[in-house]
């Protein structure tokens, strides 16, 4: 722009001798550029078509961080006396060109306060925006206030060691809070367990108004299955059922009875004691509880629940079974006749086990070769069949010896050759001989230890006619037993 003339290709100005004067460029840079972005520029100045000036720019963009946090409407968080937080919405938007880390903090927050962000984002894209809750919880029986404190929220933001931070102070109040805190009188949690099928069971509650203002509420019970579904086989009874102008810090005691029905299904369920207060707050208790067992009931199976005790009886048969097919296998006798029948032989499957019994059935067989009793004679040539005899001398030969001498040697024919007999061969010079070591003296042997003779053994007396015809004494003394017990 320039003297009033905005355009955004030419403008005309007139300039004297020495004189000079601004001209006025505006470049917009579009939301989408980022850190790096760049872009050319031309700008010439011309007298004439032949008398000019011209200048090439080069615009980049620059890095820019930046970022906003937009508290709650008017800076102020409304809190509540309750176990759920009440929160506050804080938006934040990262408007610079390029990416964020974020990190969150908070101011303190006074005693018995509880206080955080529920979902603190951490990173943001350029133009980005997302919004963080912040909760708070106020102590029991705070008072009404519009400003009970004021708190910092407090969000830093970095990229590649540049950072840059935004934050806020909002003001905290509390407003009228209806809220009953529910206890029971007997501590553990199993106090609603093994309940009297005959009888049933009261348990007694504590009610405390820990709100800010008179409390007024109803009080609901009821059995969940394990499904979340309304157990109909109980009956519940809650007195007092309604809660009437319990003061600040007061306390009312509530009895629940829980009475189960004759056919009541064994299992077991959870109790929820509910406290609903005007404003429609609710507070609620949760408890497991579950029926005795059966009269006259013992055991196992009556302590386990139903899908537990039938799992357990399954396991219980399939174990049987599988015992006892394993006994039934291994003492199976398979016959199939193979064991009679020699190898690579081909025939009929013996079905009734006949050739098993014709192989057991010695007496059957035919040219058999046994006759079920020994007799004498075979004892006795097996006896001699297995005897070692003496070796027997040789005969005497027949007849007298040859009559004379034997025959002695003829002499030499001719006469002894003439001459004296050679001389003899010259003898050698005799040596000296080596003096002779001592030779060790050799230890005396022992003297052999003498032999005992085995002394002969007495056989059984000879029968009145002496030895029985064939008989040797040798066989006598080892075998004579038995022909005596044989002839009685």
């Amino acid at each position: 722009s320039y003297d009033n003339q905005q355009d955004s290709r030419r403008i005309l100005l007139t300039l004297g001798a020495g004189e000079s004067s601004t001209v006025r460029f505006i470049f917009g840079v579009p939301l989408t550029a980022e850190e790096g972005d760049s872009n050319g520029f031309t700008i010439r100045t011309e007298r004439t078509f032949s008398n000019f000036r011209q200048n090439i720019t080069t615009l980049v963009v620059k890095d820019e961080l930046g970022i906003s946090l937009t508290p709650p409407p008017n800076n102020h968080i409304d809190a509540m006396i309750s176990d759920v937080f009440s929160y506050g919405e804080f938006v934040v938007r990262n408007t610079g060109n390029t990416n964020l880390g974020l990190t969150w903090t908070h101011g303190l927050a006074p005693d018995g306060w509880s206080v955080g962000f529920a979902n603190p984002t951490v990173y943001l894209e350029p133009r980005e925006e997302k919004v963080v809750r912040f909760g708070l919880i106020a102590p029991p029986q705070t008072p009404i206030s519009e400003n009970a404190f004021e708190i910092l929220i407090q969000v830093n933001a970095t990229n590649d060691g540049r950072f840059v931070e935004a934050s806020e102070n909002v003001n905290v109040g509390v407003v009228s809070s209806a809220y009953g805190n529910i206890t029971a009188l007997r501590s553990g949690e199993g106090i609603l367990q093994g309940i009297s099928r005959e009888d049933g069971q009261s348990e007694t509650f504590v009610i405390r108004n820990d709100g800010n203002a008179p409390l007024n509420a109803d009080m609901t019970a009821v059995l969940l299955d394990k499904n979340n579904q309304e157990r109909t086989d109980w009956s519940l009874v809650v007195s007092p059922s309604t809660i009437s102008e319990l003061a600040i810090g007061a306390t009312i005691e509530v009895v629940v009875t829980l009475t189960p029905s004759e056919d009541v299904a064994r299992g077991g369920a959870v109790f929820m004691l509910n406290l609903t207060a005007a404003n429609g707050a609710v507070s609620t208790i949760e408890r497991d509880a579950s029926v005795e067992l059966s009269t006259g009931s013992s055991g196992l199976f009556s302590i386990l629940p139903p899908a537990a005790s039938g799992a357990l009886v399954l396991v219980l048969l399939a174990g049987v079974v599988v015992f006892a097919r394993r006994m039934k296998s291994s003492g199976e006798l398979v016959d199939d006749g193979a064991s009679l029948v020699a190898p690579n032989t081909h025939t009929n499957p013996d079905m009734l086990g006949e050739r098993r019994d014709e192989a057991l059935d010695l007496g059957s067989a035919v040219d058999e070769l046994t006759s079920g009793e020994v007799s004498d004679e075979e004892i006795a040539q097996a006896i001699m069949q297995s005897m070692d005899l003496p070796v027997v001398p040789a005969g005497v030969p027949a007849g007298l010896p040859p009559a004379g001498l034997p025959p002695s040697a003829t002499v030499p024919k001719g006469l002894p050759p003439a001459g004296m007999p050679p001389a003899p061969m010259k003898t050698l010079p005799t040596l000296p001989l080596p003096t002779p070591q001592p030779m060790p003296v050799p230890q005396p042997m022992p003297a052999p230890q003498p032999v005992i003779a085995p002394v002969p053994t007495q056989g059984p007396p000879l029968p009145p006619g002496g030895l029985p015809a064939g008989w040797t004494m040798e066989q006598w003394q080892h075998y004579g037993h038995e022909w005596l017990n044989r002839q009685g």
